[in-house]
């Protein structure tokens, strides 16, 4: 950029501060280049900025403000919203940055950016003859240096962009710009063989606290495979010590205050998310948000936007927040639980978006409430003192694991590096799936696959200083407890379509199904009481055994209608048959879901209806559930 006569183009000015005028001369009219591209009827020294009021009955050097550099000119990535970015002091000496919109100062005669600057503490001169010369000083300085500002931390590129610095090469100068505190509190203290000594070395043998540290490094991850936001939920009750996973998963990437909270907007969780895209999103204590807009907070969350909004004229603007993130979330109760709480029912996508994990990992009280959610306590003598040591150490050593983490990253990304990263995350699913298992096991298990692969990558780089395998082990662990608390590899939408069919049954098989004894004949007992909102009959067979002696089985003849308004309560009728006939529950006529059947008081001619089996829809229970 170059400079223009008598013009000093730094904040920090050698010798004493003048206010004392340039020297009386009458400037050329015409335009030339100078610091910033000023004409010359303005320069900026020391003393600040001024400008030459060529009026005949004045012609004399004005001061308009204190000294305000134009250091660039700023636009998006698609070269629309361009500004100026400026730099100044405040009355108290702290350098500030602002990037001015240059629409501000064609709208209400410029006045936004007077008051902006004055807001900032930039000290401007009064009179009526500033506010014009001012604008003027701003607009017309043509510098030469374009940046693209960018108000997320995380990838741009092949760059990573952290608030004070850029890792990687972008194709473009790129500053990291946000007219307020930023929401992701990135910060380091100590060194990181101290955070891998005092806090990361605890984690082994602890697989919670293994999978946690894991997550923070599976955030930049997202975009290197092109993988998804997803997230975890821990469940457990208060004084396990849920707080302090999520203190030393915060540790990768800064202190103790990088912990955020569910109590917040959606719309303010949206700035929220966008502010932490490609790092991981800690959100403590899900008991605090609104149960009844919970579910719809987390599908957002999980979709990586917030939500279109319309502009003045009615169309839908481009959307302003974006993300791709880890979420760890903590609570002592369930997503689904929550939300029954309020009312509503969860959907199993939702379950998708955000996987629970039990922090009771003990099977006796006594070693529960002796280590909490620690599974080894390193000779602490009990969870509580291990519990008490991590959270001093996160306070002296942390936010050095995440930015070692990155850099190397940055280094090394390739499409090599992602498919040994897909190698890795195939070889979990393959242990750790059947074949039977069903879509949504799968997308879970990749979801703890990519955790468990982040950090054997940041083991392997030295970040961690644990041993190979050993964050495999964790994600592979508390996978197997999430498939087993969650009742198989099957997907959930199946088993609650089931489970309500067997409900319906429970409730109602008495008083909605007509009682039908005579088997050989389309025939019922007049006298007995009269069903009320017949939805079918009701037929008992006996089956006599030497083994196991006489037993019997209810079988529901459910008319059509009934079937689809009441055992399939809003699901796809033929996806409801689907299951009970995989199942062995209904009773097909060759490739017809339906069965035919001459009914009590319908007539001579068969009828359609579901012939549903009562006994296979409670499945055999295991021998080891049986002992349980």
């Amino acid at each position: 950029m170059s400079k223009a006569p008598d013009t000093e183009s730094s904040l920090k000015p050698t010798g004493k501060t003048t206010t004392t005028p340039p020297k009386k001369r009458v400037p050329k009219r015409k335009n030339a280049g100078g610091a910033g591209g000023l004409t010359e009827r303005f320069k900026v020294d020391s003393g600040g900025v001024w400008w030459f009021n060529a009026n005949p009955k004045v012609n004399q050097w004005k001061r308009l403000c204190d000294y305000l550099e134009v250091i660039a000119q700023s636009r998006t990535a698609k070269g629309n919203e361009w500004g100026a970015l400026l730099r100044f002091k405040n009355r108290d000496g702290v350098e500030r940055l602002w990037n001015m919109p240059y629409a501000l100062c064609v709208s209400d005669g410029g006045s936004e950016v007077m008051r902006a600057l004055a807001e900032r503490g930039l000290k401007i001169e009064t009179g009526r003859h500033v506010k014009q010369p001012l604008l003027e000083y701003l607009t017309g300085a043509d510098v030469e240096e374009r940046v693209r500002l960018v108000d997320k931390m995380g990838w741009h590129g092949g760059a990573y962009m952290f608030p004070d610095r850029v890792v990687g090469a972008p194709p473009e100068p790129l500053r990291y710009y946000l007219d307020g505190e930023p929401a992701c509190k990135l910060a380091s203290k100590g060194t990181l063989e101290e955070w891998k000594k005092n806090v990361a070395a605890y984690a082994s043998g602890n697989d919670l606290l293994l999978f946690a540290i894991s997550a923070a490094f599976a955030a930049p991850l997202l975009d290197v495979i092109g993988a998804k936001t997803c997230g975890f939920h821990f469940i457990g009750a208060s004084s396990l010590g849920k707080s302090t996973i999520f203190e030393v998963a915060a540790s990768v990437c800064g202190g103790p205050d990088y912990v955020q909270l569910w109590r917040a907007t959606d719309n303010a969780l949206e700035g929220t998310a966008a502010g932490h895209s490609d790092c991981l999103l800690i959100l403590d204590e899900i008991s605090q948000c609104d149960a009844r807009v919970i579910g719809e907070t987390v599908y957002m969350l999980g979709n990586g936007q917030g939500k279109a909004r319309a502009t003045k004229n009615g169309s839908v603007s481009e959307l302003k927040h974006r993300w791709q993130l880890v979420l760890l979330s903590n609570g002592e109760h369930s997503l689904f639980e929550l939300m029954a709480k309020a009312g509503k029912k969860a959907a199993a996508g939702l379950e998708m978006r955000m996987l629970s994990i039990s922090c009771s990992l003990h099977d006796d009280e006594a070693s529960l409430k002796r280590l909490g959610l620690f599974q080894k306590d390193h000779n602490f003598n009990g969870g509580t003192a291990l519990r008490e040591h991590l959270a001093k150490e996160v306070k002296k050593n942390h936010g050095l694991a995440f930015p070692a983490f990155v850099e190397r990253l940055v280094s090394d990304r390739s499409d090599k590096l992602a498919n040994r990263v897909r190698v890795i995350r195939r070889t979990f699913m393959a242990n750790n799936l059947t074949r039977s298992a069903g879509g949504q096991a799968g997308r879970a298990a990749d979801n703890f696959s990519l955790v468990a692969a982040a950090g054997e990558l940041a083991t392997e780089w030295g970040v961690t200083g644990w041993e190979p395998g050993e964050a495999m082990a964790a994600a592979e662990a508390l996978f197997k407890r999430w498939i087993l608390r969650r009742g198989g590899e099957g997907n959930q939408e199946e088993k609650d379509i089931i489970e309500e069919v067997r409900y319906q049954l429970e409730v109602f098989g008495e008083s909605r199904f007509t009682r039908w004894d005579d088997g050989e004949n389309a025939k019922i007992d007049e006298h007995s009481p009269r069903t009320q909102e017949r939805w079918g009959f009701r037929r008992t067979e006996q089956t006599v055994s030497q083994l196991d002696g006489t037993s019997t089985e209810a079988i529901y003849f459910v008319l059509p209608e009934a079937f689809r308004q009441h055992l399939a309560n809003g699901h796809d009728p033929q996806r409801v048959a689907r299951l009970l006939a995989d199942m062995g529950a209904l009773k097909r006529d060759g490739k017809s879901l339906q069965a035919r059947a001459r009914l009590p008081g319908l007539g001579t001619s068969q009828k359609r209806c579901y012939v549903i089996r009562a006994g296979a829809l409670y499945p055999d229970s295991p021998k080891e559930e049986e002992a349980a």
